[in-house]
């Protein structure tokens, strides 16, 4: 008995304590929810009505406040310290309610929908114990109220702003607020506009919050400040200064910044050597100095000691090797050389970066053979070696061991693939699962057989090889798929399962072999599409279940496409870009093309489309791009063309179409190609005395053709002083991007060559610019204006086959960039101006067939010009002066020529021998200006390549 006694009294004993712990547990918890403040919990609620959003359901009248989400209370007080309301999409207003919540040590806004209201002002002082303010990402806007200046126990203050929506927030008061805020630690102020004061923010920083670790103000439009004596912060060790544009001797003050751990000073257009011994700081650990491509540089010999862990020196100027001791970066995670100018050889030491997961050595200059020892650095995950100018093959075995490999880039690398194409599949389980592969320019013959993983496969991209056969019907999961530039024949329609949740956004299949229909396609989620340069006879079947359906860009141009322009394509309400130029549609335009606002881009030139243009285009209209060429349009031009204010190309030529000049499209300001060449337009091209049309400028044009035919009258001086675009030297033309492009976008001319000793031949190039005049083949009649002495940007200056009558003005010698002048099949006559000698850009001259007369000038170019320049002028000769220009009968061939029929003839305009193809001998070029717009960078992974 005695024993189970004692175990008895244990047990009890033990009961009792059990009792204690849990009654002492659940005192001190009610003691924590049950002394919710009546005034802070109606303070909440009054907080609560003022918000029109969020999710707060626990908030109820009657409830413990304390237990509230969000909200959490001081256990002895029950007075309520923090209050997280991040995340919640909260919107409407802040009521000052929150101000009488004066035990409040954490206050968390972030990460909400504010939509532009301001913080309040006043109240903060009422704060007195808040540590932590975070209102980051909340959408706030307006001005930082300078009341947080007086929140002296803060240590965390974040206002940041990631999205930039509703203009966000502005520092307006003077930076010696700061002067309050001495234990401050933690400051993000990126994304807000420290413009005002950008050259005392960081001087205050420095003198005011020396207890200062972190610090972050990117974007924060500091343009040219110096902050160099940011380093005189003792305690600083995380710095970001990202996309400010920042006073290059900032990097002199961190040479010697011990404490620096981090430092990120991206996108500050950053110019000169970057310290090396930056690199060599003990503590550094995160370094991104990318995005400033004037700032040059190369690696230090990196000691064994060295604590770096990521490395992004992306889209800068370092050079030089890689060293060998890069090695030594035992615990280096993400290496970023991304568009650099590195050479040499990857050296065999980077296999000791055993801890490496990202490497990015794409666009640099790199040769040799990759280093097997790069493969064995089994936790990588992105390898990224595109285009350098390495050798070898590259076989499938090396990649095998890469289990956490799913991003590979290999294109225009120089590496052979030959074994890919040899690989029959064997051991395919035991290759890691890429889900974003690049292999554009490898030589590839078929599709490799490792890529079979159609549930996991992202981006692929296998441009530019000779990969022939059927595209497989799984292909249509993948989200970015560019197949252009292969000898693809078929296509598999898409799998009858496809899950609208994984339909592809990206489609390039431009220049392929594919033929037939083109398969019917689901169009809800995808946003390019590009089946051009194929062998598509039958229009697209779309199966357009939603009128929101997302498709921006469509692309069907150069195919053999018959038959109307379908309906169905007005329910594409999201499309940015058409393009079915270059088939053969038949039919009218649908009006609905022009009705919408969204359209930026319409090329149908080539087709056989017939009657007017549709007349009802939008007043919201953002066309950029109008082609319309080389149909059967006829009528006149509607004038609500004039409601698409940001028209930069608008190509009419070759149609039937019957207007007088249209000056009423002077006034599109944004208008730099306007091609009306092979039309029936007539009357006089110049405004008229008395005449609204005088208002009309054309003042940034840079192509204007008109040839083709049947204006009259006298060439107005006037029209040529309107032409601002033309009287910019061409250097400053190219800095200030005032060229064929908008928002990045580049517009591309194809060009052709022509008698090249009896041989049309034809190339290719992109123009980023050119300045040019066609008024030939026309009825006008008088002298040459002299005000078009003042274009000196002018490359291509054309006036041929008209009735122009007096002398050839020597002002045509101050056109210091024209590489093409034709004043051909006129009546001109006196003598040449030795002026044009002096064109030293001039390739090629035609003045044949007018009524010249005296000696050809000598010296500069007109030494390299042949005898059919200058033939069907029967006063002129050659020096010595008994050497005559050979004749031929100038009265035939000038009628002859001048009664060709304008149509069925291919658009063109002389432009010479602008770009020096080195065929041998003098020639003739003609620009065939079917111009179109692409945004390569945008919406594909690289540009196409251009043969030239």
């Amino acid at each position: 008995m005695e024993p189970f006694r004692i175990n008895l009294l244990i047990f009890l004993h033990l009961l009792l304590l059990s009792f204690f712990l849990f009654s002492k547990f659940f005192f001190i918890n009610c003691k924590a929810h049950g002394h919710c403040l009546p005034a802070e919990s109606s303070a909440l609620l009054q907080l609560k009505r003022g918000f029109t959003s969020g999710d707060l359901d626990t908030w109820q009248l009657s409830t413990n406040c304390c237990i509230w989400e969000g909200v959490t209370c001081d256990e002895s007080s029950g007075g309520v310290i923090a209050l997280d309301l991040s995340n919640r999409l909260i919107g409407g207003m802040i009521d000052p309610s929150l101000f009488k919540l004066t035990s409040l040590h954490d206050l968390n806004f972030s990460n909400n929908i504010f939509q532009g209201i301001s913080i309040p002002n006043y109240g903060w002082d009422q704060l007195a114990n808040l540590s932590s303010l975070d209102l980051s990402n909340a959408g706030f806007a307006g001005e930082i109220p300078i009341g947080i200046s007086r929140l002296t126990k803060l240590t965390f203050l974040d206002l940041s702003n990631q999205n930039g929506e509703f203009g966000g927030l502005t520092l307006t008061a003077k930076p010696i607020f700061l002067r309050n805020m001495s234990i401050l630690t933690d400051l993000y102020l990126d994304n807000i506009n420290l413009s005002l004061y950008h050259n005392e923010l960081c001087g205050a920083l420095t003198n005011f919050t020396l207890a200062l670790e972190v610090l972050s103000m990117s974007y924060c439009f500091l343009s040219r400040a110096s902050c160099s004596s940011l380093s005189m912060l003792p305690h600083l060790y995380s710095l970001d200064l990202t996309g400010n544009n920042l006073n290059s001797n900032i990097f002199y003050s961190f040479v010697n910044f011990t404490s620096l751990s981090s430092l990120a000073v991206g996108e500050n257009q950053f110019e000169g050597v970057f310290p090396k011994k930056i690199f060599l700081l003990k503590k550094l650990q995160y370094l991104d100095i990318s995005d400033n491509h004037m700032l040059s540089g190369s690696l230090p010999k990196f000691p064994e000691e060295s604590k770096l862990i990521s490395l992004d020196l992306s889209f800068t100027n370092f050079f030089g090797n890689l060293p060998d001791t890069i090695g030594n970066l035992k615990f280096l995670k993400n290496l970023n050389l991304l568009s650099c100018q590195f050479s040499g050889r990857i050296p065999p030491s980077i296999g000791n970066l055993s801890q490496l997961e990202h490497l990015y050595l794409s666009e640099n200059n790199l040769q040799g053979h990759i280093p097997k020892s790069l493969f064995q650095i089994l936790g990588l995950s992105v390898l990224s070696l595109g285009s350098n100018n390495f050798s070898g093959d590259l076989e499938c075995e090396f990649i095998k061991d890469l289990k956490n490999l799913y991003f590979l880039d290999l294109s225009n690398s120089g590496l052979s693939l030959n074994s890919w194409d040899a690989y029959n599949g064997s051991f395919l389980s035991s290759f890691p699962k890429i889900s974003y592969l690049a292999v554009t320019s490898c030589n590839l013959t078929k599709i490799p057989t490792i890529i079979n993983f159609p549930h996991i496969m992202i981006s692929l991209d296998l441009s530019n090889n000779r990969i022939h056969g059927e595209i497989p019907s799984w292909f249509w999961r993948i989200i970015y798929l560019n197949l252009s530039c292969n000898m693809f024949k078929h296509v598999a329609e898409p799998p009858v399962n496809l899950s609208t949740s994984n339909f592809f956004n990206y489609i390039d299949l431009f220049s392929n072999m594919l033929e037939g229909p083109i398969p019917p396609l689901p169009l809800i989620k995808h946003t390019l599409l590009d089946f051009s340069n194929n062998h598509f006879t039958s229009f697209i079947s779309i199966n357009i279940t939603s009128p929101q359906n997302s498709l921006n860009y469509l692309i069907l141009s150069n195919n053999s496409l018959t038959g109307e322009i379908p309906p169905y394509i007005c329910n594409m309400t999201n499309l940015m870009e058409l393009d079915l130029s270059n088939n053969r549609l038949t039919g009218s335009i649908p009006s609905c093309l022009l009705k919408g606002f969204y359209l930026q881009l319409l090329k149908i030139g080539g087709n056989q489309l017939h009657g007017a243009i549709p007349n009802e285009i939008s007043p919201k209209c953002e066309m950029k791009t109008l082609d319309l060429r080389d149909n059967q349009l006829d009528e006149m031009i509607p004038k609500s063309l004039s409601n698409c204010q940001s028209l930069v190309i608008l190509d009419l030529g070759n149609n039937n179409l019957k207007d007088t000049f249209p000056y009423w499209l002077g006034n599109l300001s944004s208008l730099r190609v306007l091609v009306l060449r092979s039309n029936k337009f007539h009357g006089k091209v110049g405004p008229f005395e008395g005449n609204l049309e005088r208002n009309y400028a054309f003042s940034m044009l840079h192509v204007l053709d008109i040839s083709f035919n049947n204006f009259s009258g006298k060439l107005c001086a006037e029209i040529f002083n309107n032409f601002k675009s033309m009287m910019i030297d061409k250097k400053d033309t190219i800095q200030n991007d005032m060229i064929l492009g908008v928002n990045g976008q580049e517009y591309y001319l194809d060009l052709l060559t022509i008698l090249n000793k009896g041989q049309q031949m034809t190339i290719s190039k992109s123009l980023k610019s050119i300045m040019l005049l066609d008024f030939s083949n026309n009825l006008f009649e008088g002298e040459i204006p002299i005000t078009i002495g003042q274009l000196n940007s002018l490359q291509v200056l054309n006036m041929s086959h008209n009735y122009l009558t007096g002398k050839i003005i020597p002002q045509l010698g101050n056109l210091s960039q024209l590489e093409s002048l034709d004043l051909s099949m006129n009546s001109l006559s006196g003598k040449i101006p030795q002026e044009l000698a002096y064109l030293y850009f001039l390739e090629y001259l035609n003045l044949s067939y007018n009524k010249l007369v005296g000696n050809i000038p000598i010296g500069g170019q007109f030494s390299t010009f042949l005898n059919t320049s200058f033939e069907g002028n029967n006063g002129l000769c050659l020096l010595p002066c008994n050497t005559s220009v050979p004749r031929v009968n100038n009265t035939t061939i000038s009628s002859t020529l001048r009664n060709q029929a304008p149509k069925n003839r291919r658009y063109m305009i002389i432009l010479g021998i602008l770009f020096g193809v080195g065929f041998g001998g003098s020639m003739a070029v003609v620009v065939v200006l079917d111009v179109m717009c692409c945004d390569r960078s945008k919406r594909r992974r690289g540009k196409r390549s251009i043969d030239g």
